[in-house]
C-alpha cells in the first residue's frame, strides 16, 4: 500500500464530492462506482460519481443519488459542491514515532498509526459541516493513496481485486467526546492507551 497522499499538493491535491448523508450515527460510507457498501442490506453504492480517482473537480455540483433520499437512508436533497481535501503536512507516521516529535510538532494534518490496534488517527481536529449542510467541512488528505503493483502478480492468469475493510469513528472535541470515543474499544478489550494519548495530546493543544 502507499501510505500517504502521493497525488499532487498545493493547489493541485485532489477534489471530492462531500457526503450527502447527515445522520453520525450511520456506518453508510460514500461508495460510487464500482464500490459497494457492505453496510447495506443489499450491498451497492450511496454516492453519486464514478468510483475513480480525479473524477471530481474545483466547480463540480451533485445532488444525492434518487434512491438515497428518503427512508431508510434518509440523504440531504441539497446540492453539493466539492471540495478540496486537506494538505499533508507529512507522511503517515507509527505511534512510536509520533512520540517522540517535540510536542509542537505532535498535531497537525497528518495521520498516526497504531500498530498495536490497526488504527489510525488523524493528528489535528477538523473543522465540520454547517449543521444541516455540507458547508464548511473538511476532509482528511488520504490514508492510503494506492496500491502498489507487486512483483509476481503478472504471473497471475485471471482477474484479480483487492478490498479495503474501513471503519471510520468519529468524537466531539470535548472531554466528554473524547471518553465516548473509546469506548466501544474498551468494551472490546481493545487498548486505548495510544489513543487516549493521541487525543489528549490534539485537545491540550488547542486549550492549553
Amino acid at each position: 500500500m502507499q501510505l500517504g497522499q502521493s497525488t499532487p499538493r498545493g493547489d493541485n491535491r485532489p477534489w471530492y464530492m462531500p457526503t450527502f448523508n447527515f445522520n453520525p450515527n450511520s456506518d453508510e460510507t460514500a461508495a460510487s462506482g464500482r464500490a459497494q457498501d457492505l453496510s447495506l442490506t443489499v450491498p451497492g453504492i450511496t454516492h453519486p460519481g464514478d468510483g475513480t480517482d480525479g473524477y471530481w473537480s474545483g466547480g463540480d455540483t451533485a445532488f444525492a443519488l434518487p434512491a438515497m433520499i428518503g427512508a431508510p437512508h434518509n440523504h440531504s436533497e441539497e446540492e453539493h459542491t466539492a471540495a478540496q481535501v486537506l494538505e499533508q503536512d507529512r507522511a503517515p507516521i507509527p505511534f512510536d514515532q509520533w512520540v517522540g516529535l517535540e510536542a509542537e510538532d505532535r498535531v497537525g494534518n497528518f495521520w498516526v498509526f497504531d500498530r498495536a490496534t490497526g488504527w489510525a488517527y488523524w493528528a489535528d481536529f477538523l473543522d465540520g459541516a454547517t449543521p444541516g449542510s455540507a458547508a464548511g467541512g473538511q476532509a482528511t488528505s488520504f490514508l492510503v493513496d494506492n496500491k502498489v503493483r507487486q512483483p509476481g502478480l503478472g504471473d497471475i492468469d485471471m482477474d484479480w481485486t483487492y478490498k479495503l475493510h474501513v471503519i471510520g469513528g468519529f468524537a466531539a472535541a470535548t472531554p466528554d467526546g473524547i471518553t465516548d470515543f473509546a469506548e466501544e474499544d474498551t468494551q472490546n478489550n481493545i487498548s486505548v492507551s495510544n489513543m487516549g494519548t493521541i487525543l489528549e495530546e490534539i485537545y491540550m493543544h488547542h486549550h492549553d
